[in-house]
């Protein structure tokens, strides 16, 4: 399906330009955005630096446990109030899964000193508003949930 929309890139203020490989992604649809669920939004803010910047973390850059605790709304309205967006991505990204501490105070946290298992299937990630800039564009949309921009320029 083709739809006209707002796209994000990485912008250089230097340059003044953006270039098609620093696509960053679309805003969500109000549909994907109320459906959107508490772990797809934890997994897009931990995979995210945006995301660690927002969140009180531990030494270890793993989110105190008052994060785990905070619900969807919270995290949305959290989002909202420090001006940071959720973006689709353009085609599934990787994350980490790490096995779990078994044994004293951690226990239960991601171990970051063992091997992770990685999975390429995270759709959203965030960014702040005044880091990206967007640019209408014409893009199609997949039925796996990717997309391709239809009409590729560099804009300056």
């Amino acid at each position: 399906m083709k739809i006209k929309t707002t796209v994000y890139y990485d912008y250089d203020a230097t340059s003044h330009k953006i270039y098609e490989e620093e696509l960053l992604g679309r805003p969500l649809s109000k549909e994907e955005y109320d459906n959107i669920s508490l772990w797809e939004l934890q997994t897009a803010i931990g995979h995210s630096a945006a995301g660690l910047s927002l969140f009180d973390t531990d030494n270890d850059s793993r989110f105190t446990p008052e994060f785990w605790e905070l619900s969807l709304d919270e995290l949305k309205q959290t989002l909202k109030e420090q001006k940071a967006i959720i973006l689709h991505n353009p085609e599934p990204e990787f994350r980490n899964e790490f096995p779990e501490i078994t044994l004293g105070p951690r226990k239960g946290q991601s171990n970051f000193k063992k091997e992770p298992v990685e999975y390429e299937d995270r759709m959203y990630h965030v960014q702040y508003e005044d880091e990206i800039m967007g640019v209408e564009r014409e893009i199609e949309l997949h039925e796996d949930e990717t997309f391709e921009i239809l009409e590729k320029t560099v804009v300056e």
